[in-house]
């Protein structure tokens, strides 16, 4: 592993760009913090971690990289192998006399209706493939003979004996909590399944969208609760700057209007394989930028 000894990152469209030398020594030490790799990439051409960070910094103001170092010390990046993880965990703190009253488990992706037959894949679809796969043998209860994995909705909404069967929803992160929401109306919307029956598990969601479901008698069970970074935690003193500051930096992105603060305003630090479009837009929007944290294939 080596560390960068220039200070010169690339943009998307090649031109260099410049960090001084205090930003570019503010990067290594937050880096070093967050235990994320700093690698020398040059056959990857300037395409690392590191890299992207340091390029998306370089083309704001010294108080836009300042709130994003300090908005960055908070982020939370869950990679493939936590994905298993998280979820053993979520499963083991479900009670098992709850489990208990069931003879069939099945085991489905969040969707809204809108998505049920859309090419692209979802990203709550992507962590429900590897559950159903690799991951999933390394938890107790995905093995069991009861368990099923489908993503049939509308044989779902055809079960006999319900009260026999309880449905497990997966995600990686609910934001508002509206694509939950909807996957839950659809199932119980003209079928004999209850809400009671379905449980949503999720790495980790915004204190806002797991208020939401709860207020609907929806049940959600999340590794991770995130209050909006900026909102919620920043010093009230300090809200009013942070904010101003923030959609200064989504102005020099043009960061579409749905997209500011992200998606639903949700204010999230978070990035898996994918990140989540809830996320601040600075992380993962790319227009002519390159971005720490891309989507790329995937859609949340």
């Amino acid at each position: 592993m080596k560390i960068f000894p220039f200070l010169t990152t690339r943009s998307k469209t090649k031109k260099s760009s410049h960090l001084d030398a205090k930003s570019f020594r503010n990067l290594c030490s937050l880096f070093k913090q967050m235990k994320w790799e700093i690698v020398d990439d040059e056959e990857s051409e300037g395409l690392s971690l590191f890299n992207r960070f340091s390029s998306s910094l370089s083309i704001l103001s010294p108080d836009e990289q300042k709130l994003i170092l300090e908005l960055t010390r908070n982020f939370h990046r869950i990679s493939l192998t936590g994905i298993e993880k998280h979820f053993n965990v979520l499963i083991r703190n479900i009670d098992n006399d709850f489990l208990d009253q069931y003879n069939e488990i099945i085991v489905s992706p969040v969707l809204a209706p809108k998505d049920f037959h859309k090419k692209a894949t979802k990203s709550s679809q992507f962590i429900w493939y590897y559950l159903k796969g690799t991951f999933g043998k390394n938890i107790r209860l995905f093995n069991e003979p009861r368990v099923k994995f489908s993503e049939d909705f509308d044989s779902m909404k055809q079960f006999a004996n319900v009260k026999d069967k309880l449905i497990i929803l997966v995600d990686d992160f609910v934001g508002t909590g509206k694509t939950a929401e909807e996957a839950v109306g659809y199932l119980t919307s003209g079928s004999e399944i209850t809400k009671e029956s379905i449980i949503v598990l999720t790495i980790a969601a915004s204190t806002l969208g797991f208020q939401f479901l709860e207020s609907n008698g929806i049940i959600i069970h999340s590794r991770y609760l995130l209050p909006r970074a900026i909102s919620d935690i920043a010093d009230i003193n300090k809200q009013s700057e942070y904010s101003k500051i923030m959609k200064s930096i989504e102005r020099k992105l043009n960061v579409k209007k749905k997209y500011k603060f992200g998606y639903g305003r949700s204010e999230a630090l978070m990035s898996f394989v994918n990140t989540p479009n809830n996320t601040f837009p600075y992380y993962w929007w790319e227009d002519k930028n390159l971005a720490p944290f891309p989507r790329r294939g995937i859609r949340g």
